[in-house]
């Protein structure tokens, strides 16, 4: 594998940038650490296939790694600041045909027929490669929403390289799951007064309209002919048309949206909407197909391994139930499994009672490698 990286050298100090103290109330809602100067890497994790990593916190502390959702974005800056720079080694990276990954799908000029052939376990045996790579025997794994996914599959697969999982905005990749996301009577019941038929019209007549068969009364068909539109067709409509209609169920109402949705001018998409289209239709239609989850041995692969599920009640995009069904699955085969539901928590990591959670979890792992309850 090439490698263009800069090392860590211990030696040096931590390159701490200055942030605002932190509340120091016991009852206190925890927010997100200060952050820290990453140094910045390329690897190549297979033959032309590099990954963007960046890394910091303690070069000496507990290796944590940080896995974006999307799939198709790229991940925040602060991200990093899941982490207390003073006890954790921490490493963010963008996952393959990412943003500032090559090939991209960012790149408007890339043919989404390059990408046809990855799944899960592509991107997952690309986590591996960079485990080995940064020279870590175990780490923490950070991941929400299609990050919660994809943290599980790789925790499943290579239970070995984890000391624990965090995982958030829980989405399995399940049929169930993917049900939900074009279910007219759940999307009504979360929309309210702004429910929007032509947003579901929308979906239907695009993909007719482009010669492919879909079937709304069998969501399956709708990931299928979207993965065969953005991916095979290399259609940047379509692209556009899959990431407006879930931000629109995440945020019904919102008339750009809706106008960004039922558009078909090309050149209206973006960089953004483009990658988001390729990477979702991409997993989002071949992981149901190839992996449960929740299966009892892909549960009895997490036993020895400590993890904490935090999901938000109010989550419009990833139902809290999924979430209770993973957490069931891991107790039922006598697995180290923590949860918390946050009554008003959406789907954003942001909202306060998400981020406490979410830093208390860090937190108490950087104490004592498990997620018991300390003050």
């Amino acid at each position: 594998m090439g490698v263009h990286a800069i090392k860590l050298d211990p030696s040096l100090p931590l390159n701490i940038l200055p942030i605002e103290t932190k509340k120091s109330a016991v009852d206190a809602l925890r927010t997100q650490h200060r952050p820290t100067a990453p140094i910045i890497s390329t690897v190549e994790v297979a033959k032309g296939w590099h990954i963007h990593v960046e890394e910091s916190g303690n070069p000496h502390g507990i290796p944590a790694v940080f896995v974006h959702g999307g799939p198709g974005v790229a991940f925040n800056p602060k991200d990093c600041q899941w982490f207390d720079p003073e006890k954790y080694r921490i490493i963010v990276f963008q996952q393959r045909g990412t943003y500032h990954c090559t090939p991209s799908a960012m790149d408007l000029a890339t043919d989404a027929n390059i990408f046809k052939d990855i799944t899960i376990q592509t991107l997952a045996e690309d986590i591996e490669v960079l485990k080995k790579h940064l020279g870590i025997e175990k780490w923490l794994v950070f991941g929400g929403s299609w990050g919660s996914t994809l943290s599980l599959y790789y925790a499943q697969q290579f239970p070995a390289s984890c000391s624990g999982v965090v995982v958030r905005g829980i989405y399995l990749g399940t049929h169930k799951e993917n049900e939900m996301l074009f279910s007219e009577e759940r999307l009504k019941r979360l929309a309210g007064k702004d429910w929007e038929p032509a947003v579901l019209k929308r979906i239907e007549e695009y993909a007719k309209s482009k010669g492919v068969d879909i079937d709304m009364c069998q969501p399956q068909t709708i990931y299928e002919a979207y993965r065969k539109l953005v991916v095979e067709k290399n259609d940047f409509v379509a692209a556009r048309i899959w990431k407006t209609y879930e931000d629109y169920v995440d945020e019904p109402g919102n008339q750009e949206n809706l106008h960004r949705l039922l558009s078909d001018d090309v050149t209206e998409t973006t960089p953004e909407e483009r990658s988001i289209g390729v990477w979702e239709t991409q997993m989002f239609d071949t992981v149901p197909k190839m992996v449960n989850l929740l299966d009892e041995s892909r549960m009895q692969s997490l036993k020895d391994i400590p993890v904490k599920v935090v999901q938000g009640k109010k989550d419009n995009l990833c139902c809290y139930k999924i979430a209770e069904k993973l957490v069931d699955g891991i107790r039922s085969v006598g697995g180290n499994v923590s949860f918390d539901l946050v009554e008003n928590g959406a789907h954003t990591p942001y909202h306060p009672e998400m981020t406490d959670a979410l830093i208390r979890a860090t937190d108490n792992f950087a104490l004592k490698q498990s997620f018991e309850f300390q003050g």
